[in-house]
């Protein structure tokens, strides 16, 4: 995103006619813009899949993607979220990004993280919380409660983490009405995506799902690398 579409962003976000999209990057180690220190965050995308490679060289190599090693190791030893939950759950605060966010006038976030750092910092903030996993908590949503869609799931309920490709292709059959509910959001406010790699192939199929999903509808987008 140009330095010159700040201002419009702000005004957007203060308009409050802006949904925060927000990828994996968001929640690994960072440094403080006011304190300058190196905040500890949680492993990204590419250190997981190394990790996953480690003793398994022989079907996972680093030039997978996340939702690609996942599927892979999904198929080979049943102990994906096992994996996820080791790597991924960890008892931290929430880093500088999210306080961030979390101190704007965002009404909706799609969160595609597992942990739940973007909810504590809102929580902090004073803001009620509803997170979005599945039919049933589109209903339950009321009207001072900030949405936070996560359609990869929410270690809060590891049963029902969605994290290989197979899986993801098959989310909008799985979630109607959650699908329903995310596209109803977009389609009247500007996407901000946040915590994603200008390559980030997760980033790309993101992009590629949305303009398939909703066509003419899809919002304008803007992305903060």
């Amino acid at each position: 995103m140009p330095i010159s579409e700040i201002p419009h962003i702000a005004d957007l976000i203060s308009k409050g006619e802006v949904i925060a999209f927000i990828g994996a990057g968001a929640s690994v180690t960072a440094k403080d813009p006011y304190t300058k220190k190196e905040v500890s965050g949680l492993p990204s995308a590419t250190q997981l899949v190394q990790l996953m490679k480690k003793n398994r060289e022989d079907y996972i190599t680093e030039n997978l993607t996340f939702s690609e090693a996942c599927f892979l190791l999904q198929n080979r030893e049943s102990s994906l979220v096992k994996f996820l939950s080791t790597h991924l759950n960890k008892n931290i605060e929430p880093l500088p990004v999210h306080k961030l966010l979390a101190s704007l006038p965002i009404e909706t976030f799609i969160s595609m993280n597992f942990d739940g750092l973007l909810e504590k910092a809102l929580e902090k903030e004073g803001k009620k919380v509803r997170r979005i996993l599945k039919e049933s908590d589109v209903s339950l949503v009321s009207s001072d409660e900030i949405p936070v869609v996560k359609p990869h799931g929410c270690f809060s309920h590891e049963k029902d983490i969605i994290a290989s490709s197979e899986d993801e292709i098959s989310f909008q059959q799985r979630f109607p009405l959650v699908d329903c509910f995310i596209k109803t959001k977009l389609a009247s406010k500007t996407l901000l995506f946040i915590g994603f790699g200008l390559h980030d192939k997760d980033f790309e199929q993101s992009l590629q799902q949305l303009q398939q999903s909703l066509g003419t509808l899809a919002p304008h987008s803007y992305a903060y690398f």
